[in-house]
C-alpha cells in the first residue's frame, strides 16, 4: 500500500514515514475496497454475478484506483451479455495503470476478434426493438427478435428475462421455465430470474391445477394453498382465476411504459419526417450504386473472448429460407425462374407480387428486400412494407421471414383474405415451423 500524498511504500504506522501525512482513514478505505474486492471474486467463482457486480461496484466506490475490481467487474459485465459496459471498466482501468494490466489483454482480444462490438451492437438494437413489439402488443414478434438477439449474445441476460416473460404472458410456461434455466446457469442468484422462476413454477401449478400443488383449505375457503419448493403459500381465492395474467401484466409494465409513452406521443408527429429522410437516402444510395462498382466483402471471422469467460450457447435462428433457383448475373445476384412453383399451382401475383411486373433491382438480393420491408414495418409503413416484401418474394417465394412479415403487414391493414392466403403458405412449407403454429393461430383469429 503507497501514500495517497506522496505515494511512498506505507509501513504499519498510522502516519506516511516518508511525509507525515496521517493515513489511518485511508488504511480503513483502502482495506474496505479490499474486502468488497475478495466477496465479489468468492461470488464470481461460484457464479453469483449479481451479488459479484454489487460488491465489486462498492469496491471501486472505495478506491477508484482498485484496477483488480475494475477488471473483475468488466469480466462480470461481459459475462451476463454487458459489453459495453465491460469495455467502459476496462478502459478506466487502463487509463488508471498503463503496465502490467489485464484489461490491456481483454481490450486487445476484443480488438482483434472481427464482429464482437458489431454482434453487440446488433443485439441491443434488436433487444430495444423487441421491447418495441412487447409494447405493442406482438409478442410473436417480439419473441422472434429475441431469438436473433441470444443468437448473436447468447449470455445476454435481460434478452432471456424478457423472453420467458412473453412465455409466460402467452402462457407457455415450459419454455418460460426452459428460458429462465438458462439464465440461471449464466447467473445462479440474479434476483429477477429466481422471482421469474417461482411465478412461472406457480403459474405452471396453477394452470394444471394439481392437488399436490394447490389445494383448498379445509377451514378457510377464502384461501387456497400451493406449494412452491419447500415453502407453502397462501393466497386469496378472489385472485386465483386472474392472479396469473394480471401479475405477468404488472412485470411486464414496468419493462414496456417508456415505450409506449415514445410510441403515442414522439413517433406519429416524426413518422413522415423519417420516412422522407429514409427515401432521400435511398435514392443517393441508388445513385452511388449506378455509378461506382462496390467492393466485396469478407465474412467475419470466429471470435475469442477474454480468457475466463464463458462461451455463450449456440442458439438457432427461428427461420428457415432457400435461395431462388436461376443463374448468376454480372452483379453476383440470382435472377429468379420463370416457372411456377410446385404444388401450388403458381403465386398469386396480387398478394406475393411478380418479378416480370416489379422494378426490383439487380444489385439487391431477397434478404436485402426484406430487411427494408421489416424496416418499414417498424416504422408502421405497412404498404410500403407490402410493397418491399412482394420484392424479396419475387426473387426467392419461399423465403419464411418475408412471408410471415407480409402477412402480418396484410393483417394490419385488414386485407384479412390475403394475409390468410399467406399464412396458408406458411403452413404448407413449413408445417413444423413454430412460425407455422404463429400463422394457424392468426387464421383462426381472422376467421
Amino acid at each position: 500500500m503507497r501514500c495517497y500524498n506522496c505515494h511512498a511504500e506505507l509501513t504499519e504506522r498510522e502516519f506516511c514515514t516518508v511525509c507525515g501525512a496521517n493515513v489511518s482513514a485511508y488504511k480503513k478505505i483502502i482495506r474496505t475496497s479490499n474486502a468488497y474486492y475478495n466477496d465479489g471474486l468468492a461470488k464470481a467463482r461460484v457464479r453469483d454475478l449479481t451479488g459479484a457486480a454489487e460488491s465489486l461496484r462498492q469496491s471501486v466506490r472505495y478506491n477508484k484506483n482498485n484496477t483488480d475490481a475494475r477488471n473483475l467487474l468488466g469480466l462480470v459485465y461481459y459475462e451476463t451479455g454487458d459489453v459495453f459496459h465491460a469495455l467502459i471498466e476496462w478502459v478506466i482501468s487502463r487509463s488508471l495503470q498503463e503496465k502490467d494490466n489485464d484489461a490491456n489483454r481483454y481490450l486487445q482480444e476484443i480488438k482483434g476478434s472481427n464482429g464482437t462490438l458489431e454482434r453487440a451492437k446488433q443485439a441491443i438494437k434488436k433487444y430495444n426493438l423487441a421491447l418495441n413489439y412487447a409494447g405493442n402488443n406482438s409478442e410473436d414478434l417480439a419473441i422472434i427478435q429475441l431469438r436473433r438477439v441470444l443468437a448473436l449474445n447468447g449470455n445476454m441476460l435481460c434478452a432471456h428475462q424478457l423472453l420467458a416473460l412473453l412465455y409466460m404472458k402467452n402462457g407457455d410456461y415450459t419454455k418460460a421455465k426452459k428460458v429462465l434455466r438458462k439464465a440461471q446457469q449464466i447467473d445462479t442468484n440474479n434476483t429477477t430470474t429466481l422471482k421469474y422462476l417461482r411465478e412461472v413454477e406457480r403459474l405452471y401449478a396453477i394452470s394444471k391445477g394439481n392437488p399436490e400443488n394447490i389445494r383448498t383449505s379445509g377451514t378457510n375457503k377464502d384461501r387456497i394453498n400451493y406449494q412452491s419448493g419447500n415453502d407453502t403459500v397462501i393466497q386469496p381465492t378472489s385472485f386465483k382465476e386472474s392472479s396469473g395474467l394480471w401479475t405477468v401484466a404488472y412485470l411486464c409494465a414496468g419493462i414496456v411504459i417508456g415505450l409506449l409513452i415514445a410510441w403515442f406521443l414522439i413517433l406519429p408527429s416524426q413518422r413522415n419526417a423519417i420516412r422522407d429522410e429514409y427515401r432521400k437516402k435511398e435514392q443517393a444510395l441508388y445513385a452511388k450504386l449506378e455509378s461506382a462498382e462496390l467492393p466485396a466483402t469478407e465474412e467475419p471471422r470466429a471470435t475469442e473472448k477474454p480468457v475466463g469467460t464463458k462461451e455463450p450457447e449456440d442458439t438457432k435462428e427461428p427461420e428457415s429460407t432457400k435461395n431462388p433457383a436461376g443463374t448468376e448475373n454480372p452483379a453476383g445476384t440470382k435472377e429468379p425462374e420463370d416457372s411456377q412453383d410446385s404444388g401450388t399451382g403458381g403465386l398469386d401475383e396480387e398478394i406475393y407480387g411478380n418479378g416480370d411486373t416489379m422494378q426490383i433491382d439487380s444489385s439487391m438480393s431477397a434478404e436485402d428486400y426484406f430487411k427494408r420491408g421489416s424496416d418499414w414495418y417498424d416504422y408502421g409503413d405497412y404498404e410500403d412494407a407490402v410493397s418491399n416484401l412482394q420484392k424479396a418474394l419475387a426473387l426467392d417465394n419461399e423465403h419464411l421471414m418475408s412471408l410471415y412479415y407480409l402477412g402480418r403487414a396484410y393483417q394490419k391493414l385488414e386485407e384479412n383474405s390475403k394475409a390468410i392466403s399467406v399464412y396458408e403458405r406458411i403452413i404448407e412449407l413449413y408445417p413444423d415451423n413454430e412460425l407455422a403454429d404463429d400463422a394457424r393461430r392468426f387464421i383462426g383469429e381472422l376467421q
